[in-house]
């Protein structure tokens, strides 16, 4: 059982959201877009997905990230 006092399962479930949330942007690739602009974005994205998980975990609601996503789109 994970516990959040524990800090290594933590930081595994910021890393996996993370990775997650970057590769859903790896679709970009399909509509066009360069692979060095596409591993850029993963790189940005899953860095993002970070500061989303710890704005979840500081507020404990996930509206604080859906905001910040919000917020942070750019199209």
């Amino acid at each position: 059982v994970w516990s959040r006092d524990l800090r290594g399962p933590e930081i595994a479930v910021a890393a996996i959201s993370s990775a997650l949330f970057a590769l859903l942007h790896a679709g970009n690739l399909l509509s066009g877009q360069s692979v060095l602009a596409t591993v850029f974005q993963l790189v940005y994205t899953f860095g993002f997905g970070v500061r989303m998980y710890l704005a979840m975990r500081v507020t404990g609601t996930i509206i604080a990230p859906i905001l910040l996503h919000a917020s942070h789109t750019t199209r």
